[in-house]
């Protein structure tokens, strides 16, 4: 796998995928216009979309927003849920509103996706909720009233509305003035990047039409609803006899990642994210330790001392200790080279026990189960391992070549093998034998000999430090300290205060550097004229240091114009150009685009 593209759902691709989808669907009746009655901030002066007002769910009482709930996973309607709090003001001031919204109709789909379920395309542990969502899935609306997101193509649709005679009404100019629901347009992403990936050739259609491709998912379980019941639909609705879009199959749905006993959720702040995490330790002894623990089957439990088990017990000591074993062996007995060797019955059986490993890897790979797949890939250091023990080359000075090539193929495929989980180790691996695992398409790592081999007289690299042993009370604890550091300077922040009303009597505009000069009677100062538009104003200021005349002229730069005038070595400054200053001393101007004119009020 690699990343082939990375883009956004708001591209222009995805917006052209969204209407092709929405004009489909609403010209072949699977759209209807209702009247809906929606949460009102009387305090903010606006309808709340989903995710603005929260409350108690009316079906588990957990924290709930308008459209699910966080903890049982059900679809729920702002009005259902108890105690509603505007998530924009903090206040429960909310009364509901009729307004008119547009309502994918989930009815006539039932039929095929029971069908579509009985070919398997959901893990067995999620068919029998996948069948409860598919039994209540009810309309669906699919617009809202705010500022951002698609607009409904009112004047696209009405057209071939016009042009088709067809019997569904037009869409009103209410709808001008409403967009499409994030969740009707995210997953149409999919189809939207593939667009884009091949700047809308008809090649996109090769994956995402009439099943010329097995599209794959990966989700969680509080989306499974979305993707198995309103994404299917909206395939299915905007399909022609023509070109049909091909239906998922949904090999992941994982369940949930738990934060002491609390899923993980980066909207509500609970548990580690990603930048903290990898702060704390490599991204390998993450993806390592998560990928030991995909909670495919039921929820998952985070636990600190179960972290540093994983990656001390089993990185560290099983895989590391062994590369660095054998890598180390090779180094002092033969010159950093790859013996040649004379196998026996001993060495070819842990060479085809390997391979067997080997084998089983690329099937759990096949069966898409990643878990088990990392398992068979320990299994080779484990083997390792065991092998070099029992040999024990440093007693056994005649078995010494046939011990570590065979060790040093095995470091091969250990390499090879943990790529997909460890890839800055894995490349560690191949730059210490000398070597590359070979990731471009159609190339096979897993060729006889194994792993492509390490041949006899092969010159090996230079050996480093694999993984390392961590102690998750320590570096926690460091991690505390520091910050509790930064608490203080929160609250420091927070207590040495300027009211809105006090920093609103600075006027910050845009200014326009018109000539720089010597300052006459000072080594470090320039005397500097600016156009704050409207005006031009004096500054004396400390930038002979760090920026020459020639950079400075006709420089666009961010100016305090309503300083208290004042003379600095006997010259008038009358402003101020704002600068940043970090621990080190360097210096750097505040600037602005090239497109802001002079006087420009920065607020």
């Amino acid at each position: 796998m690699d990343f082939s593209i990375y883009s956004d759902t708001d591209c222009e691709h995805n917006k052209k995928q969204t209407y092709d989808m929405f004009e489909e669907l609403y010209c072949s009746g699977y759209i209807k216009q209702k009247e809906q009655n929606l949460p009102y901030c009387l305090n903010d002066r606006r309808f709340l979309p989903d995710r603005y007002i929260e409350g108690e769910c009316p079906h588990c009482g957990g924290l709930a927003r308008g459209d699910q709930c966080d903890d049982c996973g059900k679809l729920v309607e702002p009005q259902e849920l108890d105690n509603k709090e505007c998530q924009i003001c903090g206040n429960s001031n909310i009364e509901f509103r009729d307004t008119k919204h547009l309502f994918l109709d989930l009815e006539p789909f039932k039929e095929d996706l029971n069908e579509w379920i009985d070919s398997d395309p959901v893990p067995v542990n999620m068919e029998k909720q996948v069948e409860n969502d598919i039994a209540e899935a009810e309309d669906r609306s699919i617009t809202r009233d705010q500022k951002w997101g698609f607009d409904v193509p009112v004047e696209r649709v009405n057209k071939r509305i016009e042009e088709e005679n067809l019997d569904v009404p037009k869409l009103g100019e209410e709808f001008e003035d409403k967009v499409l629901y994030v969740w009707f347009d995210a997953p149409i992403g999919y189809i939207g990047f593939t667009r884009e990936l091949f700047d809308d050739n008809d090649e996109w259609k090769d994956y995402w039409m009439n099943d010329r491709s097995d599209v794959f998912y990966s989700i969680g379980k509080d989306n499974a609803i979305f993707h198995t019941v309103i994404w299917p639909s909206m395939l299915k609705g905007s399909s022609t006899e023509e070109e049909s879009y091909t239906l998922p199959t949904y090999e992941f749905i994982q369940q949930y990642l738990l934060a002491e006993d609390t899923k993980f959720s980066k909207s509500r702040g609970k548990g580690l994210s990603t930048e903290e995490a990898l702060d704390m330790y490599p991204s390998d002894y993450w993806r390592f330790y998560l990928a030991r623990n995909i909670p495919s089957h039921h929820d998952t439990r985070f636990e600190w001392q179960d972290f540093e088990k994983e990656i001390n017990n089993v990185l560290n000591d099983t895989v590391g200790n062994f590369v660095n074993r054998t890598l180390s062996l090779a180094e002092k007995w033969f010159d950093n080279q790859v013996p040649d060797p004379e196998l026996e019955e001993r060495d070819e059986e842990i060479v085809e026990e390997a391979e067997e490993i080997v084998q089983e890897y690329e099937r759990k790979f096949e069966e898409h189960d990643l878990k088990e797949a990392l398992d068979e890939a320990l299994k080779l250091a484990r083997l390792g391992d065991q092998y070099l023990s029992d040999e024990e080359p440093w007693n056994n000075e005649e078995r010494r070549e046939e011990t570590i090539h065979v060790s040093i193929q095995l470091c091969r495929a250990i390499g090879a093998t943990l790529y997909p989980y460890t890839p800055e180790a894995s490349e560690k691996i191949g730059d210490m034998l000398n070597t590359e695992i070979d990731t471009s398409e159609s190339v096979d790592e897993f060729s006889d000999p194994l792993l492509g081999g390490v041949n006899s007289g092969h010159e090996l690299g230079e050996r480093e430090i694999l993984f390392e042993k961590i102690d998750v009370e320590e570096d926690r604890e460091n991690e505390d300290e520091s910050e509790e550091e930064v608490n203080d300077e929160l609250k420091r922040l927070n207590s040495e205060t300027v009211g809105f009303e006090e920093f609103g009597e600075n006027e910050i505009r845009i200014g326009k550097v018109l000539s720089v000069d010597e300052h006459p009677n000072a080594d470090k100062l320039y005397k500097i004229r600016i156009d704050v538009g409207g005006a031009e104003l004096q500054t004396c200021a400390g930038l002979k240091n760090y920026y020459s005349k020639d950079e400075l002229e006709n420089r666009k730069v961010v100016v305090l114009a309503n300083l208290e005038p004042a003379e600095l070595r006997g010259e008038k400054s009358e402003c101020m150009i704002l600068v940043a200053e970090d621990e080190e001393g360097n210096v750097s101007l505040l600037e602005t685009g090239e497109e802001m004119k002079e006087g420009s009020e920065i607020k």
